[in-house]
C-alpha cells in the first residue's frame, strides 16, 4: 500500500493534543492525506484541527499553539539526545507492526516510534523472548542457551528490557555479535530500569535499537509496561516464554501473541520445576496449545530465517 509521508511535527502535534488518542489519530492523519493539507505553523493546525477535529477536542488557539510548539520541542531535543522518529508513513516502518493487535483482538499499531540504534534490525526476522522477571536457575539456564541460539539463526531477539528473563534475551543476543530490540515503555531520554541502563547502552553500540511510542519526558507506569507488551508480539514473527506464571505480566504479550495468530512457544520443564509459581504459566500455554521447547531439538532445521515460526522446537526440559 502506497502512503503519503507526513511531517513528523504534525503528527506528533496532533497527538499530544487531549482528547485525540490512536484512533482519532489515525482518523485525522487520513483527512489530511485525503484533502492534501499542510501544516506548517500552529496557525495552520488550529485551522485544521476547527473543521477537522472530533467534537470532544475543545479548539482553542492556546491549544493548537501549546500542541505545535511541544512537537517542535519534542523532534529539537530529541535530535540533540541521538533519538530519532518513525511514523506509521515512513517507508522503514517495519510491515509486522503495521498489524500489530492488542490483547483484545484490535489493530493497534503505533503512529509513532522513537527510537535509538540502528533501523536496520528491523529488516531481519524477529523472535519475541519474554518472561518473568524471577526466573528460576533452570530458567536462565535456558534463557541463556535459547537466546544465543535463536540469535546465532540471524533472529532478532525482540524484548522489553525488564530484569530476569528480558535481559537474558538481551544478553544472550549481544553475547553472540546478534542482534536485539528492547521496547521500553516510557521516553528515550531514560533507561527503565536503571540497573540496565548499562544493557541498554550495549544494544545500541553493538547494532541493536531501542524503540518506544513515547516522547522524551513521558515516565514508565504499569499502563504504559502493558502497552509495551503488545508491541514486542507484534514486531516479531513469533514469541517464545522462557518461564512464566499463571497470572503474570508476560501473558499481556502471549495473548497479543495468540490474537494475531503467531507461533507460541513455551519451554517445557520437568517436576518439580513446571509446579515453580514462576514456572506454572508455562505448563498451561502447552496444555493450551503452544508449542512446547524441550532439550534434544537441532536448532539448525527447526529454525529458517525469513520464515514464519511454525516447526515444533525441543531446547529444555527434563523429560
Amino acid at each position: 500500500m502506497t502512503m503519503t509521508q507526513i511531517d513528523h511535527r504534525t503528527i506528533i502535534a496532533l497527538s499530544s493534543v487531549k482528547g485525540v488518542g490512536p484512533v482519532k489519530l489515525r482518523k485525522m492523519i487520513s483527512q489530511i492525506q485525503d484533502n492534501n493539507v499542510r501544516i506548517e505553523t500552529w496557525e495552520d493546525l488550529y485551522d485544521f484541527l476547527m473543521e477537522y477535529a472530533p467534537t470532544s477536542v475543545k479548539v482553542s488557539d492556546d491549544l493548537a499553539e501549546d500542541a505545535f510548539r511541544r512537537a517542535s520541542r519534542i523532534l529539537s531535543e530529541s535530535k540533540r539526545l541521538g533519538i530519532g522518529v518513525l511514523t506509521y508513513f515512513d517507508p522503514e516502518y517495519p510491515e509486522n507492526l503495521r498489524n500489530t493487535v492488542s490483547e483484545d483482538g484490535k489493530t493497534t499499531p503505533p503512529m509513532i516510534l522513537y527510537y535509538m540504534g540502528n533501523l536496520d534490525a528491523l529488516k531481519r526476522p524477529a523472535v519475541a523472548i519474554i518472561g518473568t522477571r524471577h526466573p528460576t536457575a533452570k530458567g536462565v539456564q535456558a534463557g541463556e542457551f535459547i537466546s544465543k541460539a535463536v540469535a546465532a539463526l540471524g533472529y532478532n531477539i525482540v524484548s522489553g528490557l525488564a530484569i530476569g528473563c528480558d535481559t537474558l534475551g538481551h544478553k544472550g543476543a549481544l553475547d553472540v555479535r546478534g542482534t536485539t530490540t528492547a521496547f521500553l515503555a516510557h521516553g528515550l531520554d531514560t533507561i527503565y530500569p536503571q540497573e540496565n541502563e548499562g544493557l541498554a547502552k550495549r544494544i545500541v553500540e553493538n547494532g541493536g535499537l531501542l524503540l518506544s511510542e513515547y516522547p522524551i519526558g513521558t515516565t514508565c507506569n504499569a499502563y504504559r509496561l502493558v502497552e509495551r507488551d503488545r508491541l514486542q508480539a507484534g514486531l516479531a514473527d513469533a514469541t517464545l516464554v522462557i518461564q512464566t506464571g499463571i497470572k503474570g505480566g508476560t501473558m499481556h504479550a502471549v495473548r497479543a501473541t495468540q490474537k494475531a495468530g503467531k507461533g507460541l512457544y513455551a519451554i517445557s520443564y520437568g517436576e518439580p520445576e513446571r509446579s515453580h509459581v514462576n514456572v506454572a504459566g508455562n505448563a498451561l500455554l502447552i496444555n493450551q496449545g503452544a508449542t512446547p521447547v524441550y532439550q534434544n531439538s537441532d536448532m539448525n532445521t527447526l529454525f529458517q530465517p525469513k520464515k514464519r515460526i511454525e516447526k515444533q522446537l525441543n531446547l529444555f526440559s527434563d523429560d
